[in-house]
């Protein structure tokens, strides 16, 4: 009779109490969601902060999830991205061209650095190893 394979046992998965919050960005207790904000993931505070600030928030949160950790709108975001500097919305509208600022600057220094040719290094190449053997 063949002896049956042992399943391993899962490693625990550390626990995390409570739910996020996508507003605010926290973790909270369970006991800081009500029942309706629940399911959209908002926690009481941040329910009661009006239909206009969390509108502000989702594209917020929208516009940041489009850009790089260097400040860079990514290229297959860019259409998209236009989108949000046409916004009615004067504060999405101003965070939008404020990023879009941001972007272009980053481009343009990444450009300028990259243009410029780099001095070598004098760190023990094969010129030193040479003129110490002659």
């Amino acid at each position: 009779m063949a002896a049956k394979a042992r399943k391993t046992p899962k490693p625990a998965t550390p626990r995390t109490a409570g739910r996020f919050c996508w507003s605010c960005q926290r973790q909270r207790s369970s006991q800081s969601f009500s029942a309706p904000g629940a399911g959209r993931y908002l926690c009481r505070e941040c329910q009661a902060l009006g239909k206009d600030e969390l509108d502000f928030r989702s594209a917020r949160a929208n516009l940041e999830r489009m850009m790089t950790d260097d400040g860079l709108v990514r290229r297959k975001q860019r259409r998209h991205f236009r989108k949000f500097l046409d916004d009615p919305r004067p504060r999405v509208k101003e965070l939008a061209e404020h990023l879009w600022r941001l972007d272009r600057q980053v481009r343009t220094e990444k450009l300028e650095s990259e243009a410029q040719p780099e001095a070598p290094a004098n760190d023990g190449t094969a010129m030193e190893f040479m003129a110490e053997e002659g």
